[in-house]
């Protein structure tokens, strides 16, 4: 099941496909990446526990992935993850390109695992599949009326980024999320054919304005991985970090990233990104009306804080651990120098600098403002 979207020079092809939803659901099950992953998988095994054969199969599927890492690194894995999300549900199809990177064995150890988990994602399927399809047909629907300001938005990035391509093509993976809206995305793999992933829920009455545009952002985000964090874009960030010091605390935001070094790379990509595709002038091409607003900014992360914990010693880890918190005060308080760029120039050491800084003094510049509240 798939719809298109088609421009001269930009393609993006919307696909639901069960087996990437089953890959997806067996990997989360496994490795769920942070605590709302940890969340999906609460509500997916809330009418039943896992059973000892699930548990079974789940600690083989986690051998098989320490394996392929040892063997081949993350490309590996990657590589077999892609072949699972495809436009297609053949199994002969997928067999046949796992047997480039597996043997008859492992190809067979991975069958019996989804076969145990068979009967309990086909019943998440069938509850979830009309909720995938009615969210693509509105895809479907908003970028007939959004595709101006998404293409204007997604130049305005380009040029940011110094991305000199004239040819954007990928296809994009809906996937199943047992709670509300558009929220989380990942890149599948950039070549030879790209592909992302989009966690979709179901969409409600209340608040469908703010959610699509959610979702332009959050696919613009996710095209930002994909597109312009170039090799080029690397060794510039790599260029740039080298004599800096690592922001050894983001390793509590990211732990997969194993060391500071990693963690520092990791947030400062995940930054930029994010200084740039919330700013307030990208925001404004999908809401002419969008103003920041510190004040009530810090506010919602004060008043979050406070429900979280009681004592306010324990804010700067809390703050860290949950990450996702923290992007609209860095966005705030990089927002007026990333406006002089968007459409102006592209992403310099200057730029990078002021974002290093604000970076480097967190979380004690965020809890130094809200003190002052």
């Amino acid at each position: 099941m798939r719809k298109n979207n088609k421009k001269e020079g930009f393609y993006l092809k919307f696909i639901i496909n069960k087996w990437a939803n089953f890959f997806f659901f067996i990997d989360n099950l496994a490795f769920p990446i942070d605590t709302m992953h940890k969340e999906y998988n609460s509500q997916w095994l809330n009418e039943y526990e896992l059973t000892t054969k699930e548990k079974t199969a789940l600690e083989k599927y986690r051998q098989f992935k320490y394996l392929l890492f040892r063997q081949g690194g993350r490309k590996l894995f990657d590589d077999i993850t892609a072949i699972f999300y495809q436009n297609t549900n053949s199994i002969t199809k997928r067999k046949k390109e796992l047997s480039s990177f597996l043997n008859k064995k492992q190809i067979n150890d991975l069958e019996k695992i989804f076969f145990v988990f068979k009967k309990r994602f086909n019943k998440i399927w069938r509850k979830n599949l009309p909720i995938l399809s009615n969210n693509l047909q509105n895809i479907q629907i908003h970028y007939q009326k959004k595709e101006k300001d998404f293409l204007l938005a997604f130049e305005l990035i380009k040029n940011f980024y110094q991305n000199s391509s004239d040819k954007y093509s990928t296809e994009i993976f809906l996937i199943i999320r047992p709670f509300e809206g558009f929220v989380g995305g990942r890149v599948i793999s950039k070549s030879p054919h790209s592909k992302i992933l989009i966690e979709s829920g179901k969409i409600g009455k209340k608040n469908k304005k703010i959610i699509w545009n959610h979702f332009w952002l959050l696919l613009l985000h996710e095209l930002c991985h994909l597109f312009f964090e170039t090799e080029i874009f690397q060794q510039k960030l790599n260029d740039f970090l080298k004599n800096k010091e690592e922001l050894k605390q983001f390793l509590v935001t990211y732990p997969s990233t194993k060391t500071a070094y990693w963690a520092t790379r990791r947030v400062m990509r995940e930054m930029i990104i994010n200084s740039v595709v919330l700013s307030s002038k990208i925001k404004r091409i999908f809401d002419k009306n969008y103003r920041f607003n510190k004040k009530l900014v810090l506010l919602r992360i004060k008043n979050w804080l406070e429900k979280t914990s009681s004592n306010p010693n324990d804010w700067g880890d809390i703050i860290l651990k949950e990450g996702g918190v923290f992007k609209d005060y860095i966005i705030i308080k990089i927002d007026k120098y990333i406006n002089k760029y968007l459409g102006i120039k592209e992403l310099d050491n200057k730029l990078l600098n002021k974002l290093y800084e604000i970076l480097y003094y967190f979380p004690k510049n965020l809890l130094e403002e809200l003190s002052k509240k």
